[in-house]
């Protein structure tokens, strides 16, 4: 029994080993990430302009009630995302993470971008930084964008840090 619990393992390991190095996967995984930047790009770009009206749902109500409208240009899942990232993460600089998702994606389709392990490093250490500086600086901002420019992390690590 062992031994043919072993060769299964094998004959699937190998399988999901195939599949991730298939082309076809991996172009398919690329035009996911790409189309999700998309959607992140408009999702915060709407957001802020609508950011009061979208903040002000229970978000576990908003999904389970198709009667709940939200203003954001890429709907519900849009304005939740927009939500997450703009104002309980990062802030202004989740700007950072559609950019992320388009170049993951674009590797992922076999477009040559030259050092692109360096320019996420980078890019991830940057947004970082932006969130706790534009945090510091601006602090809540009279409550622009939920917690500030800086969103809920760069006004949490700017006051402890201060």
């Amino acid at each position: 029994m062992g031994k043919k619990n072993g060769r299964q393992e094998e004959k699937n390991g190998k399988k999901s080993k195939a599949r991730l190095a298939d082309e076809r996967f991996k172009i398919t995984l690329g035009l996911v990430f790409t189309a999700f930047s998309v959607l992140l790009l408009l999702a915060f770009i709407s957001y802020l302009f609508t950011w009061k009206t979208d903040q002000s749902f229970e978000w576990n109500r908003v999904f389970s009630n198709p009667d709940y409208r939200v203003d954001n240009w890429s709907g519900k899942a849009g304005a939740w995302l927009a939500n997450l990232f703009l104002n309980q993460w990062f802030g202004l600089a989740s700007f950072s993470f559609p950019f992320m998702f388009l170049l993951i994606g674009l590797k992922l389709m076999r477009v040559r971008i030259n050092r692109t392990g360096w320019i996420l490093r980078v890019t991830i250490i940057s947004t970082i930084l932006l969130s706790i500086w534009l945090g510091y600086i601006f602090k809540s901002a009279d409550g622009f964008l939920g917690s500030g420019p800086g969103g809920r992390h760069g006004l949490y690590v700017s006051d402890w840090l201060s």
